[in-house]
């Protein structure tokens, strides 16, 4: 018989060090990309990235113990920290890339774990960082994944929302998942990798008898449904909005990348809406997206088509409702194969989206619809916002009562949700112009309170700037107001809404004088600048007509035809431009309205329309204010006091007092 070996243990050889850690572990996402677009511009954005990320480790007490490129592996004495630097980190990166001055915008992916590691030459190795590192490649850009371990340590310590995943496998390692959630990441759901040990034995008793076999598949299919995600769909909400892949005509690596780039780029701007929308990615496995999306609970499903050829692209676009798969929208979008891809993925980025989510309202015009009955302590912050951005031109009053309580309510569910503050500080300067608030220096200073809250939650704020430049309008601060506007114009504004607003506080704002506004060929400036900027304010009502095909912002039309009122004195033709302009605002239940198309036709020398106009307007004022116009006072608070149409007034005050406006009698409610 073999002698046994003896194995002699060297006592001088030193044990590996062990110990249980938290690994933190970040990577950029897409940066080969964008090294290969603007190598110098990547760098330049990375290095203030990484000083973001290195200021946070001092304050968290994190530790860097090894870099790889782009990627930057960090550990920490306590689960706590790691999350809540890893959720500053991220907030502060959201934040930075919203900068117009962000020339490459670098999102991050971050995975958290704990577990058993060894320390190798200053190194970590093991299983506990190898799966952060998996969970760091599962993670969305800009989001946290973090594992089961770390969870169980910081969900009752701390107030952050987390989606379980359920068990996932990733190459040889399965480990429980949880989202951390955000404001700029879509909410998903990952498909469970779920397994049971009944099940393996069960299939394995399959050989040695056809009768146990088929007892213990029911068996284990029972426990298995148990035990997994539930296949029954969930209630369809109408801010969730799935997105299934594009399909392609091409398996090209070029192809293939801006598909994928076109797909990321539409779930990120559903993101940054600041429409509290949660978009929701689908899976590249799943053969009906429709099933999947209601299984989601997602109420809209966003499909689509790539196609190219040697030079061209061409991308189509459709959105359905996901139960009942009717179609709302569907168009076709093309593109140069020839320029810039990445210009051209940004280009048709920027155009889907712009008419889904942005000036073209297509998805909030379908839920306003929907919606526009439903009581407003009901309303989701996102049937809130539909309802807030497209009811005022069919409610007046009612539409401000109604928005006013959904927008309360949504900010109690969100308070630290900027764009929320941002939409009531609008609100309510949209009030006070309207003479809807019955205390309009309370209402003023509430609304100021909510444009500095949305600032002080984004200092990028685009709505928060420019409610804040509506309070300088309104006060006549005019200085303020200018300089406000100009701290809008480094911002990225594209919502038309919001230009025309801009275009008429320059319009109507500042200290002209009604010589100044009849200067229509620019005799004594050119009103651009100092404290008269009325032809810049024009030039934006100008650019925002050619852009609103839909006319979905009407406003504009009442500083455009006041624009051609002035220009009669030079023009006599321009009065009928007036009328054109105002009547496609044309609105009946509006005071401004009545009244506007009232002094166009007086000046048209229609005098019998222009009465008529002008009565409906004053009996309109008895049923809907606080007091009936039909004073010289009276309408000298409605259009010099609320309006700043000092010039306008000016114009058309004797005409009004031909026509008998001010001999109507005044009656409180």
């Amino acid at each position: 018989m073999e002698e046994p070996k003896i194995v002699r243990l060297d006592i001088n050889e030193p044990i590996p060090e062990r110990k249980i850690a938290v690994i933190w572990v970040a990577d950029a996402v897409g940066y080969s990309k964008h090294m290969e677009k603007d190598e110098n511009a990547t760098i330049k954005s990375y290095s203030k990235c990484d000083f973001i990320l290195k200021e946070l480790l001092k304050k968290y007490n994190g530790s860097i113990f090894n870099t790889a490129g782009d990627s930057v592996l960090a550990e920490f004495p306590s689960a706590i920290n790691a999350v809540e630097c890893g959720v500053e980190f991220q907030k502060a990166i959201a934040e930075r890339n919203t900068l117009e001055s962000t020339a490459v915008k670098i999102e991050f992916r971050l995975g958290i774990n704990t577990g058993d590691v060894v320390k190798n030459e200053g190194n970590l190795i093991g299983d506990g960082v190898n799966i952060a590192t998996r969970l760091e490649s599962i993670a969305q850009p800009g989001g946290i994944s973090i594992g089961k371990g770390v969870f169980d340590f910081v969900n009752s310590k701390t107030s952050i929302s987390f989606i379980d995943q359920g068990l996932q496998q990733v190459k040889s390692n399965q480990f429980h998942v949880y989202d951390i959630v955000f404001d700029h990441t879509q909410r998903r759901r990952l498909n469970s990798k779920k397994t049971s040990k009944l099940l393996l034995l069960y299939s394995v008793a399959v050989i040695f008898s056809i009768g146990v076999a088929l007892f213990l598949f029911i068996a284990s299919n029972s426990l298995f449904i148990k035990d997994s995600v539930p296949i029954v769909a969930k209630k369809l909400e109408l801010e969730n909005v799935a997105f299934s892949r594009l399909e392609i005509n091409s398996s090209d690596e070029t192809t293939i990348n801006l598909s994928t780039g076109i797909f990321d780029g539409l779930i990120s701007n559903f993101n940054k809406s600041g429409l509290s929308i949660v978009p929701i990615a689908i899976g590249n496995d799943i053969k009906d997206p429709f099933e999947e999306a209601k299984r989601l609970g997602s109420y809209f499903l966003i499909t689509g088509k790539l196609a190219t050829s040697k030079n061209s692209i061409r991308l189509s676009i459709k959105l359905f409702e996901t139960e009942t798969k009717k179609l709302i929208w569907d168009e076709t979008f093309d593109g140069d194969k020839s320029l810039d891809i990445f210009e051209e993925q940004d280009r048709l980025v920027e155009l889907v989206s712009d008419q889904l989510i942005g000036n073209g309202n297509i998805v909030l015009s379908d839920v306003y619809a929907k919606t526009r009955n439903k009581e407003s302590e009901n309303l989701t912050p996102f049937e809130c916002l539909a309802n807030v951005r497209l009811g005022e031109r069919d409610g007046g009053q009612s539409w401000y009562r109604r928005s006013t309580i959904c927008l309360n309510k949504s900010i109690k569910i969100s308070p630290e949700t900027n764009h929320l503050h941002s939409y009531l500080a609008t609100l309510k300067f949209d009030g006070i112009e309207a003479a809807f608030e019955t205390n309009p220096k309370k209402a003023m200073k509430e609304a100021l309170m909510s444009a500095n809250k949305a600032i002080a939650l984004n200092p990028t704020s685009i709505l928060g700037f420019h409610a804040r430049s509506r309070y300088y309008f309104i006060n006549k601060d005019w200085e303020p107001m200018y300089e406000s506007l100009d701290q809008l114009k480094l911002f990225y504004v594209k919502d038309l809404k919001i230009l025309s607003s801009m275009g008429s506080m320059l319009f109507r704002g500042g200290k002209c004088s009604l010589q100044d506004h009849q200067d229509t060929k620019f005799e004594r400036s050119d009103y651009t600048t100092d404290n008269c900027r009325w032809k810049s304010g024009l030039d934006l009502l100008l650019e925002v007509e050619k852009l609103d095909k839909r006319n979905m912002f009407p406003s504009r039309h009442y500083d455009l035809s006041a624009y051609y009122l002035y220009d009669g004195r030079n023009n006599p033709s321009s009065y009928d431009k007036a009328l054109n302009q105002i009547e496609l605002a044309r609105n009946e239940n509006s005071f401004d309205f009545l009244i506007s198309i009232g002094i166009i036709e007086a000046f048209r020398g229609n005098e019998k329309e222009a009465r008529e106009y002008v009565g409906k307007g004053i009996e309109l004022s008895c049923l809907t204010r606080n007091t009936c116009l039909g004073t010289k006072v009276a309408f000298e608070t409605q259009y010099r006091k609320r309006n700043q149409q000092n010039n306008f007034y000016r114009l058309a005050s004797p005409k009004l007092k031909k026509l008998g406006a001010y001999a109507a009698v005044t009656r409180g409610r």
